[in-house]
C-alpha cells in the first residue's frame, strides 16, 4: 500500500495502479486509470512543478491539478492522467517534429506573469548546490565525454566555466527546463500534453532545444541530423554556442 496522508487516501483506495519505470527525477510516481501520483522529498522542483501546472493551466495542453499536499518532509501531487504516449514511440523525423511544435507553443507564451525571477543568480544557486551535495551522483550520470577532455575534469570545474560564461544578455523565453522527448506525450502524431515541469524558467530558447538534442542522441543512436532537421523545422536562428553551454548546464542539473 502507498503511505499518503488521510486526504490522498480518497484517490487511490481500491485502485488499481502501475508504477512509471522513465523518469529519473527521484520521485516515486504512480499511474492510475484517470489520474497520476507524484510522491517526491520536499524541495523547490516538486514545488515548482505544482505551481507551473496552475500556471500554465490556460497557456498551454498541461495535466489538470486535482490536488496537492506537502508535508514537513514529502509532496504529493494528484493530477490528471493524460491519454497520450512519450514521443520516442514515434518515428525519428516524426519525433522532432513534434518536438519543435511543442517548443514553438513554449517560446509564444506570455511571460509577464511568470511566479519566478529571471536571473543569473537564480539559474546558477540550482547547479552549484547539486555540485555541493550531489556530486559523485552527477559524475555517475554524466554524458561520457564531459569529464574526459581537457576542460573540466570534475562538476566543480564544470561549475564555475558555466558561472563564468552565463548568457545574461540573451533574450529569455518560457523554457520547459526537462525538454526531453519522455516528457512529451503525443497520440495520433499531435501533441496532448507536456509534463514535468519542476525546471521551468525563463531561459534562452537554447536551453529547450539542447536537451531535445541530448533526448535524440539518447533514444536514437544511430541517427546524426538532429541539428539539420531542428533547423528546418523551428525555422529561427539558433546559436548552437549557446546549445552547447546549455547542455553543460543540463550535466549540473
Amino acid at each position: 500500500m502507498i503511505r499518503v496522508p488521510k486526504s490522498i487516501k480518497k484517490y487511490i483506495e481500491g485502485k488499481t495502479y502501475h508504477v512509471d519505470q522513465i523518469g529519473q527525477s527521484g520521485t516515486s510516481v504512480y499511474i492510475f486509470d484517470e489520474f497520476v501520483l507524484k510522491i517526491g522529498k520536499i524541495n523547490q522542483e516538486n514545488i515548482r512543478e505544482y505551481e507551473m501546472l496552475l500556471w500554465l493551466v490556460d497557456k498551454l495542453e498541461v495535466p489538470k491539478v486535482l490536488h496537492f499536499e506537502k508535508t514537513r518532509t514529502m509532496t504529493y501531487l494528484v493530477m490528471e492522467r493524460m491519454d497520450g504516449a512519450p514521443s520516442f514511440t514515434l518515428a525519428y523525423e516524426q519525433a522532432i517534429e513534434v518536438a519543435c511544435q511543442g517548443m514553438k507553443k513554449l517560446w509564444k507564451i506570455d511571460t509577464a506573469t511568470f511566479p519566478y525571477p529571471n536571473s543569473k543568480k537564480d539559474a546558477l544557486t540550482y547547479i552549484k548546490d547539486n555540485v555541493i551535495h550531489f556530486e559523485k551522483e552527477l559524475i555517475k550520470n554524466a554524458d561520457s565525454d564531459t569529464y574526459t577532455n581537457e576542460s573540466f575534469k570534475n562538476p566543480r570545474e564544470l561549475y564555475q566555466w558555466l558561472e563564468n560564461h552565463y548568457p545574461t544578455a540573451e533574450h529569455t523565453v518560457f523554457s520547459h527546463g526537462d525538454y526531453f522527448l519522455s516528457n512529451i506525450l503525443v497520440k495520433n502524431n499531435k501533441i496532448v500534453s507536456l509534463i514535468d515541469f519542476g525546471l521551468a524558467g525563463l531561459y534562452p530558447r537554447e536551453r529547450d532545444i539542447a536537451q531535445l538534442i541530448k533526448s535524440l542522441n539518447y533514444n536514437y543512436k544511430e541517427e546524426k541530423r538532429h541539428h539539420e532537421l531542428i533547423s528546418r523545422h523551428l525555422q529561427v536562428e539558433i546559436n548552437w554556442d549557446l546549445v552547447h553551454y546549455f547542455k553543460l548546464y543540463d550535466e549540473l542539473i
